[in-house]
């Protein structure tokens, strides 16, 4: 598959791209479908993952990690966001699945 960022904004935003604005109807379905798939999304991705610590002299600090993991962890939360927002995922619905 391959990634058309322009076209999947212009999807997002409603704009004359026919091919973003059918990938967008095809997501919404499909959370609309299957609603847990929203939250499924950000707790595989890691989205709402806080940064390792670890104890120095009683005090936590951020854990050291590699570029890869870090570059790894970025493209996993940035491709769920995509998704997400392919699927008109409104900030309410966000906060709700934020909660449970």
């Amino acid at each position: 598959m391959i990634f058309r960022k322009l076209e999947i904004l212009w999807g997002a935003f409603g704009t004359q791209n026919p091919a973003a604005g059918e990938m967008a109807q095809r997501w919404g379905k499909a959370f609309t479908a299957e609603p847990d798939l929203a939250s499924d999304l950000i707790q595989l991705s890691g989205l709402l993952a806080t940064q390792p610590v670890e104890l120095i002299d009683g005090e936590p600090q951020p854990r050291t990690m590699n570029t890869t993991d870090l570059a790894y962890q970025a493209g996993r939360q940035d491709f769920a966001r995509e998704l997400l927002a392919l699927g008109n995922l409104t900030t309410e619905e966000l906060n709700t699945l934020l909660e449970s």
